[in-house]
Order: structure tokens, then C-alpha cells, then sequence
């Protein structure tokens, strides 16, 4: 469903989604496709963030200025 969602509509090379999106320890969607085959069918670089407003905050500036790995 992210493809789809984000394939003809995100103009950035950044895409930023909650953690809760993944399975819990691990980089993996509930459907089984990891973050990294997401990235390279969207070719976009994808950011987890914890579900916090703070570190929402502090990921988008990060991911602004080429700070966040």
C-alpha cells in the first residue's frame, strides 16, 4: 500500500514514516518487504522515526540538513 501511496505523490528523495509501520526490532513490513526493497523500488531514501513528537521534529531537521543516518 506505501508504494503505491507514495510512488505519484512525494516529490522529495526523503520519505519519513513512524516505526510503528514496522515490525517491532526489525526493518521489515507487516507485508514482508523490507525498508531497504522499499527504498529501491520508491528510490527514495526512507527514515523510521520513533512515534514522538520531539523526535518527529528533530528527524525532519536532521533529514533538512543531510545530518541523519
Amino acid at each position: 500500500d506505501i508504494m503505491e501511496q507514495l510512488e505519484d505523490i512525494v516529490d522529495n528523495d526523503v520519505v519519513i514514516i513512524p516505526s510503528s509501520m514496522l515490525k517491532t526490532n526489525e526493518d521489515i513490513f507487516l507485508d514482508g518487504i523490507t525498508l531497504n526493497e522499499l527504498q529501491g523500488k520508491l528510490n527514495k531514501r526512507i527514515v523510521k522515526c520513533e512515534v514522538n513528537g520531539k523526535l518527529f521534529i528533530k528527524t525532519i531537521r536532521e533529514v533538512g540538513t543531510d545530518n541523519y543516518d
